[in-house]
């Protein structure tokens, strides 16, 4: 059963994946991580969900183009923070 006192809250995810963005679609392995962590956990607790946003390729060595990605997953997640209807509850108390 969902938590009440964690509806006010919005989760934004940035995970980090070793391999590539095709590898990781072609395996399954990101429907199963929307279902085990944003259905499964997220979804289960009540958190609304916010932006999702992956690094593929951290392994790769290729350092330039693991900063690229960081900083275009980020600014992902920055901007949907920053979103006028990003909605965030005052300190203390709870969201509708």
């Amino acid at each position: 059963m969902p938590d009440p006192g964690l509806q006010r809250l919005t989760m934004h995810l940035l995970p980090i994946s070793g391999t590539a963005a095709e590898s990781f679609a072609r395996h399954g392995y990101a429907q199963s991580f929307n279902t085990q962590i944003e259905h499964g956990i997220i979804d289960f607790c009540g958190i609304r969900r916010g932006a999702t946003a992956f690094i593929h390729d951290s392994e790769s060595g290729n350092r330039e183009a693991i900063a690229g990605a960081v900083e275009a997953a980020t600014a992902t997640i920055a901007s949907a923070i920053a979103s006028p209807t990003y909605a965030v509850a005052p300190a203390g108390q709870r969201q509708g």
